[in-house]
């Protein structure tokens, strides 16, 4: 030892040497090493041991080097005041402590928070500080809560029994204003059996190849809290540089909760990194197999994706108010079966290209962003002044409906029902037969057409679905009767002509049909002296009249049937015509051109 004072152990202030005050020193002495004899073995001793009752250690720094089971300072008399020392755990060997206290009136967490360390673990109440996060999860038992000082701690750890760990930000959201930090440098594996609590730490990633900061192996009541996951280094990349901040295997059953931290970078990346320069490949990237995840209130920046939801069970998990930055994508949804999604709610997206992001769910899947409280927030800096929430459906017969505000819907494949909802929303239909539902009735809108672009405008008191644009859509469902759209660019072409035909007999009896004409000269050609099949209500737009062309509307009527022809006296180019009871109305053919070849 380098510095002996007292008598030994004891719990008797008045045995022995009393009242020293040991201050102000510099210890960087050697007592302890590896054994020279089989350089393997280590030995050492303690550096300073005080063993004096109502005494005084403070302003000193134990910097020395020893090995084994030795600490920098010793202390087994009561009474003795330890504070404002300086603790540094370099030269010290792994199974050693900065501190030993016996017989001590003060408890060990006052001492910790009196005193600094470079790193410091220890339980309330115990005898010790250590600076060995991994020695200190294997030796405790399980149920225990290790407290960590504010530091550095580096290596890969593992924790294989139930235990907390409570850094010195435990309690507070990786958002608010924090102290210093109890960094974990090092990729961690919890596989305990039992429920794993860490709370108020900061894990850092700066490994540049592929690396999991994180991996839980188990479900088991596991929690983590307020905690920061910052990368210094591009994860955003494939195979070798793609990095995941929290990574759960395919879990069957029991629970995860992870609450309130931020996952980002180090203050270097730009709002644009958010691909293969993005911090993060995943924030969280969760396999699912039936467990209950719970991802609730978390903030995610400059992640490729932040979220990453493989067979997300619906009935027992919940992803809610969480926010998402500078993303690529915020939640990616792959179960890979459909279903509903009701309990992902209450999120939020800034600057993110694709806010929901579930096209690899190969069934139908059912989401009313509407009633979810999701929503895309304003960012003018980076060109989405009004806020856009983008979401891209699945592979199978999707049903969803927008937000309040403005929202980009694309169906992908399958048979889609997508409904708006506010805001002037873009709907893109994809593959399949898609169909697009407004709140109203058909006469409380106004429909034009440019190419294969449908312009959907709500005349309603407030536009209560605002003015939707829509392409790949096959049909319009109103409250009060749905049409089938047959687009077609040339209606002069007599191919075209034929896609048209095809439309007609593509529909469902009962439904009404729009055709839309184009800007030229529209020759819309109704052939039904073959007996082909007329709607119930044929509705046809030749056009805008102050930018269209000359339109001919050209009806070929089965022999015997009586035509009822009945002009629009108050607007040119407009009408009806009644065959068989079937009503095929017009409006913008100028001039008007009929040719009845029929017998009526």
């Amino acid at each position: 030892q380098l510095v002996v004072m007292g008598n030994g152990g004891g719990n008797l202030a008045t045995a022995g040497a009393t009242n020293i005050t040991f201050t102000n020193n510099l210890i960087t002495g050697v007592a302890g090493g590896i054994s020279s004899s089989d350089n393997v073995s280590e030995q050492g001793n303690t550096l300073v041991t005080l063993d004096v009752a109502n005494s005084t250690i403070s302003g000193n720094t134990f910097a020395g080097t020893t090995n084994r089971f030795a600490t920098s300072l010793r202390v087994r008399r009561p009474d003795t005041t330890i504070s404002g020392n300086t603790f540094d755990s370099s030269d010290l060997g792994a199974g050693t402590a900065h501190l030993f206290v016996q017989n001590n009136t003060t408890p060990v967490q006052s001492i910790a928070a009196t005193n600094t360390f470079d790193r410091g673990v220890y339980v309330d109440n115990s005898t010790g500080i250590g600076h060995n996060l991994q020695g200190a999860i294997n030796a405790v038992p399980a149920g225990t809560t290790l407290h960590l000082t504010a530091g550095t701690y580096v290596g890969n750890g593992t924790i294989s029994k139930a235990i907390t760990i409570s850094g010195a930000n435990v309690g507070s959201s990786g958002t608010a204003t924090r102290g210093a930090e109890s960094i974990l440098d090092g990729e961690w594996l919890i596989d305990a059996s039992a429920a794993v609590v860490i709370d108020g730490v900061k894990f850092l990633n700066n490994n540049p190849s592929r690396s999991d900061t994180l991996t839980l192996a188990t479900a088991a009541g596991h929690a983590i809290r307020n905690s920061i996951f910052e990368s210094s280094v591009v994860g955003g990349g494939t195979g070798g540089l793609h990095d995941v901040a929290i990574f759960t295997h395919v879990l069957s059953s029991g629970s995860i909760t992870i609450e309130g931290n931020l996952i980002t970078g180090d203050g270097t990346f730009a709002a644009s990194a958010k691909y293969s320069t993005a911090a993060w490949g995943r924030g969280i990237f969760s396999n699912g197999g039936g467990a209950s995840i719970k991802i609730l209130d978390n903030t995610f920046v400059n992640t490729r994706t932040g979220l990453n939801l493989e067979g997300y069970t619906n009935a027992n998990s919940e992803v809610s108010g969480n926010a998402f930055t500078n993303a690529g994508s915020g939640i990616s949804v792959g179960m890979p079966s459909g279903g509903t999604l009701s309990s992902i709610q209450d999120n939020s997206f800034k600057n993110v290209d694709t806010d929901f992001n579930l096209q690899n769910i190969t069934q139908g899947e059912q989401f009313d962003l509407g009633t979810s409280g999701n929503v895309a927030l304003p960012d003018p800096l980076n060109g989405d002044a009004a806020g856009t929430l983008f979401y891209r459906g699945g592979q199978g017969n999707s049903s969803v409906t927008g937000t309040t505000g403005n929202d980009v819907l694309w169906g992908n494949n399958g048979d889609d029902l997508i409904a708006g909802g506010g805001g002037n929303d873009t709907i893109v239909g994809g593959g399949g037969d898609d169909t697009a539902i407004l709140s109203g009735n058909l006469a409380d809108y106004e429909i034009s057409r440019v190419d294969e672009t449908i312009t959907i405008t709500d005349l309603r008191l407030n536009s209560p679905d605002g003015t939707d644009t829509l392409t790949g859509v096959e049909s319009l469902a109103f409250a009060d009767t749905t049409i089938n759209l047959a687009i077609v660019d040339d209606l002069s072409d007599p191919a075209e002509v034929q896609s048209v035909i095809e439309a007609l007999a593509a529909a469902n009896p009962g439904e009404p049909v729009v055709l839309e004409g184009t800007a030229g000269d529209d020759t819309i050609v109704i052939d039904l002296s073959s007996g082909n099949w007329l709607p119930d209500l044929l509705i046809i737009d030749g056009g805008s009249q102050t930018i269209g062309g000359i339109d001919t509307l050209v009806v070929k009527t089965p022999d015997g049937q009586n035509v009822v022809y009945t002009p629009d006296t108050t607007t040119f180019g407009s009408g009806e015509i009644v065959i068989g009871g079937k009503t095929i109305r017009f409006s913008d053919f100028e001039p008007v051109d009929f040719e009845f070849l029929g017998v009526g």
